[in-house]
């Protein structure tokens, strides 16, 4: 799995959580809002795993919402 993330530590964070589970995982350091950043996170992809079989863009920013409880 790739791991790509606009926050570095966090994204580390994960992918070594996925790695401590047994899983495969390689972090990219990613700002989606930038194509060629999303360009150098799926050539990363293919290097590190031989290709691109699923993506998932779960993007978002939560800074200053709360959830709906309601």
């Amino acid at each position: 799995m790739v791991v790509a993330d606009i926050l570095p530590k966090e994204g580390r964070e994960c992918a070594d959580l996925i790695e401590s589970a047994s899983g495969r995982a390689h972090f990219v350091h990613t700002d989606v809002r930038r194509s060629d950043a999303c360009d150098r996170m799926v050539s990363e992809a293919v290097r590190a795993f031989g290709g691109l079989d699923l993506a998932v863009n779960a993007a978002g920013v939560m800074d200053g919402y709360a959830p709906d409880e309601s």
